[in-house]
Protein backbone atom coordinates (compact mmCIF):
# COMPACT_ATOMS: atom_id res chain seq x y z
CA UNK A 1 0.00 0.00 0.00
CA UNK A 2 3.35 2.35 0.19
CA UNK A 3 3.63 2.75 -2.88
CA UNK A 4 0.38 3.79 -4.08
CA UNK A 5 0.80 6.53 -1.35
CA UNK A 6 4.12 7.32 -3.43
CA UNK A 7 2.21 7.35 -6.72
CA UNK A 8 -0.73 9.73 -5.23
CA UNK A 9 1.54 11.85 -4.40
CA UNK A 10 3.63 12.13 -7.50
CA UNK A 11 0.03 12.56 -9.54
CA UNK A 12 -0.84 15.69 -7.11
CA UNK A 13 2.72 17.55 -7.85
CA UNK A 14 2.67 16.57 -11.84
CA UNK A 15 -1.33 18.33 -11.76
CA UNK A 16 0.06 21.05 -9.47
CA UNK A 17 2.84 22.27 -11.31
CA UNK A 18 1.18 21.46 -14.41
CA UNK A 19 -2.00 24.53 -12.98
CA UNK A 20 0.86 26.76 -11.53
CA UNK A 21 2.70 26.62 -15.56
CA UNK A 22 -0.67 27.65 -16.93
CA UNK A 23 -1.09 30.83 -14.66
CA UNK A 24 2.51 31.95 -15.89
CA UNK A 25 1.33 32.08 -19.26
CA UNK A 26 0.15 35.62 -20.49
CA UNK A 27 -3.05 36.07 -22.68
CA UNK A 28 -1.99 37.06 -26.25
CA UNK A 29 -3.09 40.82 -27.07
CA UNK A 30 -5.78 41.10 -29.54
CA UNK A 31 -5.35 42.74 -32.95
CA UNK A 32 -8.07 45.78 -33.27
CA UNK A 33 -10.41 44.37 -35.57
CA UNK A 34 -13.30 45.07 -38.37
CA UNK A 35 -16.29 46.60 -36.98
CA UNK A 36 -18.87 44.33 -36.94
CA UNK A 37 -21.62 45.49 -39.16
CA UNK A 38 -24.93 46.63 -38.35
CA UNK A 39 -27.17 44.50 -40.14
CA UNK A 40 -28.31 46.28 -42.83
CA UNK A 41 -29.64 49.69 -40.81
CA UNK A 42 -28.83 52.60 -41.61
CA UNK A 43 -27.47 55.89 -40.05
CA UNK A 44 -27.36 59.52 -40.23
CA UNK A 45 -24.79 61.92 -38.62
CA UNK A 46 -24.93 65.78 -38.15
CA UNK A 47 -21.27 67.47 -37.59
CA UNK A 48 -20.13 71.01 -37.59
CA UNK A 49 -16.74 72.37 -37.11
CA UNK A 50 -13.70 74.72 -38.18
CA UNK A 51 -12.39 75.07 -42.09
CA UNK A 52 -8.26 75.70 -41.56
CA UNK A 53 -6.78 78.60 -43.15
CA UNK A 54 -5.57 77.93 -46.60
CA UNK A 55 -4.85 79.02 -50.14
CA UNK A 56 -6.98 80.16 -53.27
CA UNK A 57 -4.70 78.21 -56.47
CA UNK A 58 -4.76 80.29 -59.30
CA UNK A 59 -3.96 78.27 -63.27
CA UNK A 60 -1.89 81.15 -65.04
CA UNK A 61 -3.35 82.39 -68.13
CA UNK A 62 -2.30 84.55 -71.02
CA UNK A 63 1.59 83.86 -69.66
CA UNK A 64 0.66 85.95 -66.87
CA UNK A 65 1.38 84.40 -62.99
CA UNK A 66 -0.69 84.93 -60.23
CA UNK A 67 0.63 83.78 -56.97
CA UNK A 68 -1.59 81.67 -54.56
CA UNK A 69 -3.73 84.37 -52.05
CA UNK A 70 -4.29 83.21 -48.51
CA UNK A 71 -7.49 82.48 -46.51
CA UNK A 72 -8.97 82.46 -43.07
CA UNK A 73 -10.06 79.81 -41.46
CA UNK A 74 -13.97 79.32 -41.40
CA UNK A 75 -16.74 77.61 -40.59
CA UNK A 76 -17.89 74.03 -41.73
CA UNK A 77 -20.98 71.53 -41.64
CA UNK A 78 -22.92 68.77 -42.86
CA UNK A 79 -23.24 65.21 -42.68
CA UNK A 80 -23.96 61.83 -44.10
CA UNK A 81 -26.86 59.80 -44.98
CA UNK A 82 -25.17 55.85 -44.99
CA UNK A 83 -25.81 52.18 -44.81
CA UNK A 84 -24.00 49.23 -43.49
CA UNK A 85 -24.71 46.27 -46.29
CA UNK A 86 -23.58 43.45 -44.02
CA UNK A 87 -19.63 43.44 -45.17
CA UNK A 88 -17.62 43.04 -41.51
CA UNK A 89 -16.58 46.92 -41.17
CA UNK A 90 -18.10 48.76 -44.40
CA UNK A 91 -20.17 51.17 -44.73
CA UNK A 92 -21.09 53.70 -47.64
CA UNK A 93 -22.56 57.00 -47.59
CA UNK A 94 -24.09 59.97 -49.07
CA UNK A 95 -22.32 63.24 -47.97
CA UNK A 96 -22.85 66.72 -47.73
CA UNK A 97 -20.29 69.54 -46.35
CA UNK A 98 -20.36 73.17 -46.71
CA UNK A 99 -17.71 75.44 -45.92
CA UNK A 100 -16.53 78.68 -46.10
CA UNK A 101 -14.13 81.68 -45.46
CA UNK A 102 -12.44 84.68 -46.59
CA UNK A 103 -9.36 86.36 -48.41
CA UNK A 104 -7.10 87.05 -44.99
CA UNK A 105 -6.05 90.61 -47.26
CA UNK A 106 -10.33 91.90 -47.50
CA UNK A 107 -12.91 91.06 -45.17
CA UNK A 108 -15.49 91.76 -47.85
CA UNK A 109 -14.64 88.83 -49.66
CA UNK A 110 -16.25 85.53 -49.26
CA UNK A 111 -15.14 81.50 -50.47
CA UNK A 112 -17.71 79.24 -50.18
CA UNK A 113 -17.57 75.27 -51.54
CA UNK A 114 -20.34 72.84 -51.35
CA UNK A 115 -19.77 69.50 -51.91
CA UNK A 116 -21.94 66.04 -52.39
CA UNK A 117 -20.49 62.78 -52.37
CA UNK A 118 -20.49 58.95 -52.01
CA UNK A 119 -18.31 57.83 -49.38
CA UNK A 120 -16.89 54.37 -49.14
CA UNK A 121 -15.81 54.20 -45.29
CA UNK A 122 -13.58 51.19 -43.45
CA UNK A 123 -14.34 50.97 -39.96
CA UNK A 124 -11.43 49.48 -37.53
CA UNK A 125 -12.94 48.65 -33.72
CA UNK A 126 -10.46 49.38 -31.13
CA UNK A 127 -12.33 48.45 -27.81
CA UNK A 128 -15.85 48.09 -27.02
CA UNK A 129 -16.21 51.88 -26.98
CA UNK A 130 -13.77 52.84 -29.40
CA UNK A 131 -13.69 52.67 -33.10
CA UNK A 132 -11.05 54.46 -35.96
CA UNK A 133 -12.09 54.80 -39.16
CA UNK A 134 -11.14 56.19 -42.85
CA UNK A 135 -12.85 56.46 -46.19
CA UNK A 136 -12.39 58.01 -49.20
CA UNK A 137 -15.27 59.70 -51.33
CA UNK A 138 -15.90 61.28 -55.24
CA UNK A 139 -18.33 63.48 -56.12
CA UNK A 140 -18.85 67.26 -57.17
CA UNK A 141 -18.13 70.56 -55.42
CA UNK A 142 -20.12 74.00 -55.96
CA UNK A 143 -17.22 76.90 -55.65
CA UNK A 144 -18.61 80.36 -55.32
CA UNK A 145 -15.75 83.30 -55.13
CA UNK A 146 -17.08 86.65 -54.13
CA UNK A 147 -14.72 89.86 -53.86
CA UNK A 148 -17.07 92.83 -52.88
CA UNK A 149 -20.00 92.84 -55.51
CA UNK A 150 -18.29 90.92 -57.65
CA UNK A 151 -18.35 87.08 -58.36
CA UNK A 152 -15.68 85.96 -60.17
CA UNK A 153 -16.23 81.74 -59.37
CA UNK A 154 -19.84 80.07 -59.58
CA UNK A 155 -19.18 76.97 -61.12
CA UNK A 156 -19.38 72.65 -60.26
CA UNK A 157 -16.41 70.19 -61.21
CA UNK A 158 -15.71 67.07 -59.88
CA UNK A 159 -14.18 66.41 -56.91
CA UNK A 160 -13.18 64.16 -53.89
CA UNK A 161 -12.25 63.88 -50.90
CA UNK A 162 -10.12 61.94 -47.95
CA UNK A 163 -11.22 61.25 -44.17
CA UNK A 164 -9.69 60.10 -40.96
CA UNK A 165 -11.77 59.94 -37.74
CA UNK A 166 -11.90 57.98 -34.26
CA UNK A 167 -15.51 57.09 -32.84
CA UNK A 168 -16.92 56.66 -28.99
CA UNK A 169 -20.14 54.42 -28.58
CA UNK A 170 -22.31 55.88 -25.93
CA UNK A 171 -25.32 53.61 -26.99
CA UNK A 172 -25.97 50.60 -29.19
CA UNK A 173 -27.19 53.59 -31.73
CA UNK A 174 -25.49 56.68 -30.58
CA UNK A 175 -21.96 57.58 -30.74
CA UNK A 176 -19.86 60.61 -31.25
CA UNK A 177 -16.93 61.13 -33.20
CA UNK A 178 -14.31 63.32 -34.50
CA UNK A 179 -12.40 63.51 -37.99
CA UNK A 180 -10.17 65.63 -40.26
CA UNK A 181 -11.00 65.94 -44.35
CA UNK A 182 -9.20 67.02 -47.35
CA UNK A 183 -11.33 67.81 -50.31
CA UNK A 184 -10.57 69.11 -53.66
CA UNK A 185 -11.52 69.06 -57.20
CA UNK A 186 -9.93 67.41 -59.38
CA UNK A 187 -9.49 70.10 -62.08
CA UNK A 188 -9.77 73.94 -61.53
CA UNK A 189 -12.78 76.27 -61.49
CA UNK A 190 -13.47 78.26 -64.42
CA UNK A 191 -13.35 82.41 -63.91
CA UNK A 192 -16.81 83.28 -64.34
CA UNK A 193 -15.78 87.47 -64.60
CA UNK A 194 -14.00 87.97 -66.98
CA UNK A 195 -14.21 83.96 -68.50
CA UNK A 196 -10.63 84.60 -69.60
CA UNK A 197 -8.93 85.10 -66.02
CA UNK A 198 -7.68 82.55 -64.20
CA UNK A 199 -8.95 78.88 -63.25
CA UNK A 200 -8.94 78.76 -59.57
CA UNK A 201 -8.68 76.00 -56.78
CA UNK A 202 -9.59 75.68 -53.13
CA UNK A 203 -8.12 72.93 -51.54
CA UNK A 204 -10.27 72.20 -48.55
CA UNK A 205 -8.99 71.01 -44.75
CA UNK A 206 -11.35 70.61 -41.64
CA UNK A 207 -11.94 69.40 -38.68
CA UNK A 208 -15.12 68.27 -37.87
CA UNK A 209 -17.21 66.43 -34.34
CA UNK A 210 -20.32 65.35 -34.57
CA UNK A 211 -23.10 62.69 -33.61
CA UNK A 212 -24.34 59.09 -35.35
CA UNK A 213 -27.62 57.99 -34.85
CA UNK A 214 -28.21 54.72 -36.11
CA UNK A 215 -31.45 52.47 -36.34
CA UNK A 216 -30.22 49.62 -35.12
Amino acid sequence: MGYLKYLGAAALMTLSSGAFAADLVAPAKEAPQLADPVGTGFYVEVFGGAKLAGEVDYTPYAGCTDAPDALTAGLAYGGPLGVNPGISGLSVELDVLHASSAFTNDANTSIVTTSLMANAKYTFKLTDSFDVYGAAGVGAIHATSIWHTDTYVDATAAGYQLIAGVGANITPNISLFGEYRFQDSFAPFPSTNPPQWDKQSFPTNVVLAGVKLSTD
